[in-house]
């Protein structure tokens, strides 16, 4: 879908190649599909349509793409974005960063890693980077081969 942004970006591209040729009809064309654009654009908002992009909104967001994210791609106001995901009830991530994980749960993740599992999935079934749970699993490393060090030691 095409937003406000580059449909006016598009209209002024071809008003200034229209006078650059000095053809008046080019920009009365140019004109009248830009506006025929803005029009299907403000129907979506106002018809049926606009239930059905609040529901591809609501996948989009629910798949993990941030707000701000959906504005720059619908090219619509962060208002009119919240407005069309409260419409098709979505609900809300909270704000800021994901809950931390206590070290009990970094341990079962670790263990889930060594037994296979991509550090990609895990981040996102919590709901971070793959370089922070690399970050969290260093410590459990050094623990484990300082314990398998002294096991060796004690072991005549």
């Amino acid at each position: 879908m095409t937003t406000t942004f580059e449909l006016r970006k598009r209209h002024r591209l071809c008003i200034r190649q229209a006078i650059g040729t000095g053809e008046l009809a080019a920009i009365k064309a140019a004109t009248r599909a830009a506006r025929s654009e803005l029009t299907t654009l403000q129907e979506v908002l106002a018809g049926q349509d606009r239930d059905a992009f609040g529901e591809l909104l609501s996948r989009m967001y629910l798949a993990g793409t941030s707000e701000r994210d959906l504005v720059a791609q619908s090219g619509w106001s962060t208002k009119t974005v919240r407005d069309l995901l409260s419409r098709v009830d979505t609900p809300k991530r909270p704000r800021g960063r994901a809950p931390k994980l206590t070290h009990a749960e970094v341990v079962e993740l670790y263990e889930r890693w060594g037994q296979g599992e991509t550090l990609r999935e895990l981040a996102a079934e919590v709901g971070c980077v793959p370089s922070t749970l690399h970050h969290r699993f260093t410590p459990i490393r050094v623990e484990r081969f300082r314990a398998a060090q002294q096991a060796k030691k004690d072991t005549p």
